[in-house]
C-alpha cells in the first residue's frame, strides 16, 4: 500500500508543481492586461476580464476562474466574480499571514466543488499580492482512478478534521459524484499524510477482499497446526 500512496502523493505534488509554473508563465505573458486589471479594480470591465479569463483557460486545463488578491487579502474584481465562499476567505487568509500558501484543500458550493492555488502576482506594485486561480478537481480524481487496485477504495480526507471526506474512487459514473463532502472515514487500512497541504491519503481494502486474506489466512494457520500435530 505504501507504494501506491507514495505514487499518489508524488503525482499530487508534480500537478500542483506544473500548475503554479504555468500559472506564473501566464502571468508573463498577459502582464499589459493584468496590470491593466490591477489599476482599474473595482471598475475594470467584464469584457476585460473575460479576456484574461478565456486566454487563461486556453493555456491551463480545468481552470474555473481567477481573481487579483491585494496585499490584504481583498479581491479586487469582486463585482465581477462575486464574494469568496468562506473556505476561500480562510484560504486566503492563511496565505496573506504566512506569505506563501502551505495547506491546500477542496472548496464546495451548492453548484461546484474547487481548489485554489495562489501565486504572487508579477506586477510591479504587486508586493505581498496574489493571483489567485480556481481549478476544478478533474485531475485529482483522475490520480487517485490510475493507481486504484481492484481491490482497494481510496480517499482524500481532511487531515484539520479527522475522517471527514473529500475525494473517494467510488462513483456511480455521473459528474463529480466521486466527491461526498461531509461523509466520513472511520475505518481504513492505511493512511499517509500530503505534504503541503490539509489532506491525507487513506486506503481501505474492499470488504470481500479482506475477507478473502482473513480465509487464507486462517487456512494457512489451520494447515500449519495440522503439519505441526502430525509430526510432533
Amino acid at each position: 500500500m505504501d507504494s501506491v500512496t507514495d505514487r499518489i502523493l508524488s503525482d499530487y505534488q508534480e500537478y500542483f508543481t506544473q500548475l503554479r509554473l504555468e500559472i506564473d508563465l501566464f502571468q508573463q505573458k498577459q502582464l499589459n492586461a493584468i496590470e491593466k486589471l490591477e489599476k482599474k479594480s473595482g471598475q475594470a470591465s467584464q469584457q476585460e476580464y473575460m479576456q484574461v479569463l478565456t486566454s487563461l483557460r486556453n493555456n491551463i486545463d480545468n481552470t474555473r476562474l481567477f481573481t487579483l488578491i491585494d496585499s490584504k487579502g481583498q479581491g479586487s474584481l469582486k463585482h465581477i466574480t462575486g464574494n469568496f465562499l468562506p473556505d476561500c476567505e480562510s484560504e486566503i487568509a492563511t496565505t496573506i499571514a504566512g506569505g506563501v500558501q502551505k495547506k491546500l484543500f477542496l472548496h464546495r458550493s451548492k453548484s461546484s466543488i474547487h481548489f485554489d492555488l495562489l501565486q504572487p502576482l508579477a506586477t510591479n506594485s504587486a508586493k505581498g499580492a496574489f493571483f489567485f486561480v480556481a481549478f476544478n478537481p478533474d485531475i485529482l480524481i483522475n490520480i487517485q482512478k490510475k493507481y486504484q487496485l481492484p481491490h482497494q477504495q481510496l480517499f482524500l480526507m481532511r487531515a484539520d478534521s479527522p475522517g471527514e471526506i473529500e475525494l473517494t474512487t467510488e462513483t456511480d459514473g455521473s459528474k463529480y459524484s466521486e466527491l461526498i463532502f461531509g461523509g466520513e472515514l472511520t475505518s481504513y487500512n492505511f493512511v499517509k499524510a500530503i505534504p503541503n497541504t490539509r489532506w491525507q491519503l487513506a486506503i481501505r481494502l474492499s470488504p470481500q477482499y479482506s475477507s478473502n486474506l482473513y480465509r487464507q489466512g486462517l487456512i494457512k494457520a489451520v494447515l500449519i497446526w495440522l503439519l505441526l500435530t502430525l509430526f510432533i
